[in-house]
């Protein structure tokens, strides 16, 4: 129907949910079986693998942050869910690398096995 005269809609504008990051950096070739993609929602980096197959039970796969000339640095593992990292303020130009460890990451503190995807954060 149509609304009473000086009915004024209550309608508000859409707004972006909190939910759907922004894409900050790719990891792998586009055309690569294995990818991977970090976003930044404003309070935290969210890594997830978005093709390709889960490693094997006994391996895992485990994001790191790499500043230029610096040793990589562990956020975390990437599993079935994204991996969720608090970081307000991602380094525009640092590298975010994935690599093949032992289930459970490397027992290092350093890749110790193959890196598989690897890109740079470009905001």
């Amino acid at each position: 129907g149509v609304p009473p005269p000086g009915f004024e809609c209550a309608c508000l504008p859409p707004i972006l949910s909190p939910s759907a990051p922004t894409i900050i950096a790719r990891l792998g070739e586009p055309d690569a079986a294995l990818r991977f993609e970090a976003g930044h929602d404003g309070d935290a980096l969210i890594l997830q693998r978005v093709a390709g197959a889960a490693p094997p039970s006994d391996r895992a796969h485990e994001a790191w942050l790499i500043a230029p000339g610096a040793a990589p640095v562990s956020l975390g593992l990437i599993g079935a869910e994204p991996l969720r990292v608090p970081y307000p303020d991602p380094p525009q130009g640092w590298t975010l690398a994935v690599s093949l460890e032992p289930a459970g990451g490397s027992p290092v503190g350093a890749p110790t096995g193959p890196v598989l995807a690897a890109g740079e954060i470009n905001l």
